[in-house]
């Protein structure tokens, strides 16, 4: 190991260094809903809504996942949107990512909605 001292000249040296703007694209919550919705052809209110039928609960497990992924909103702030708390954000989002893992239609679909946010 180097044995290196670290001093707030050299810290500042290198955060002046890294884009901060080019780590995560500028993306509003509302748009990333307003995609999915188009995508899947669910109208934004039923995704809102606490309803279970079809892809709604797959379109707010999309939502979660991009929105954690892509952007640096609180998970309150998330799942205010659609009417979840925090703990319903990481639930979803989790369960997102699992399928979109596991499934290849899940995961075709999530590759979609990314490429058309420009995320991909």
């Amino acid at each position: 190991m180097l044995k290196v001292v670290i001093s707030v000249n050299l810290s500042n040296y290198y955060i002046e260094k890294i884009d901060v703007q080019n780590i995560l694209p500028e993306i509003s919550l509302e748009s990333i809903l307003s995609t999915i919705s188009s995508e899947l052809g669910i109208p934004i209110i039923d995704i809102k809504s606490k309803s279970r039928e079809g892809e709604i609960p797959d379109a707010r497990k999309y939502y979660c996942a991009i929105a954690r992924e892509y952007t640096d909103y609180s998970l309150r702030k998330i799942g205010k949107l659609i009417n979840y708390d925090h703990a319903d954000v990481i639930y979803s989002s989790k369960r997102g990512w699992f399928f979109i893992k596991h499934e290849v239609s899940f995961r075709n679909t999530y590759n979609s909605i990314r490429k058309r946010l420009n995320l991909i």
